[in-house]
């Protein structure tokens, strides 16, 4: 996969942020032989089916995640840098048939994002504070919900439609412990629910499930907005 930025996007502060922070460990990880972890995820939406590749690698310094969806030549591509408390301080996001190629990198209080969007050029700076940016909240949750932690904050950028592009601050809060069949299986899953802040906890949330016992990301049920079809997304082979 081609990582460099298009010739018409100049190499600013982020994107020589994110070269340390991104293609360091994935070096790291080429070179030392770390453990990589493999899943398959089915999406539903109506009637479309999606299916997604997740690898989740161990780093000295937190994980890569790289998921791809599509079959074939892929769809769109996401990989996550993650520290040691799972936030994230990298992320790129390419999907080719809408001439999409972004980079985003955590720097202090900021979040960076600079690249192409649907084939123009793009350069934002989020003002993030203190508050962690979970890109990669299906995954980049898994310890709060095996712990079982209160209610957690951060930042995440949206990918799609109105809010594409823009930053949003989310609350987690589990719901319940609940039992739920995976795959014709019963497992013992944490109930966590995602709301955004302010008038958009209006218009969406979504239901996400993890393992009890070690946070391993089970199920998503949710709408893109209040008019789409029903999304759920089921763990199908690990």
């Amino acid at each position: 996969m081609k990582l460099d930025l298009p010739a018409d996007v100049r190499y600013d502060r982020g994107l020589r942020i994110m070269k340390k922070f991104l293609f360091l460990p994935l070096v790291l990880t080429c070179c030392l032989g770390v453990s990589a972890e493999t899943r398959i995820y089915k999406e539903k939406t109506g009637q479309k089916i999606l299916v997604l590749n997740v690898v989740k690698e161990a780093v000295s310094s937190g994980w890569i995640i790289t998921a791809t969806a599509g079959e074939g030549a892929p769809a769109e591509t996401q990989v996550y840098t993650l520290d040691e408390s799972e936030a994230t301080i990298a992320w790129t996001f390419i999907r080719p048939g809408e001439k999409t190629d972004i980079r985003a990198v955590r720097d202090g209080e900021k979040i960076i994002l600079t690249g192409l969007h649907k084939g123009e050029a793009i350069r934002k700076e989020f003002n993030a504070g203190s508050l962690p940016w979970n890109q990669a909240f299906q995954f980049g949750l898994e310890s709060f919900a095996s712990a079982g932690g209160k209610q957690v904050k951060f930042w995440s950028i949206g990918t799609s439609g109105p809010v594409a592009m823009s930053i949003t601050k989310l609350a987690a809060e589990i719901k319940a412990t609940e039992t739920i069949r995976i795959g014709g299986r019963a497992e013992t899953a944490r109930h966590v629910r995602l709301t955004p802040s302010g008038l958009k906890a209006l218009l969406w949330h979504g239901d996400y499930w993890y393992r009890e016992s070690d946070g391993v990301f089970l199920r998503y049920i949710g709408r893109g907005g209040p008019a789409a079809p029903l999304s759920v997304m089921d763990l199908a082979a690990k």
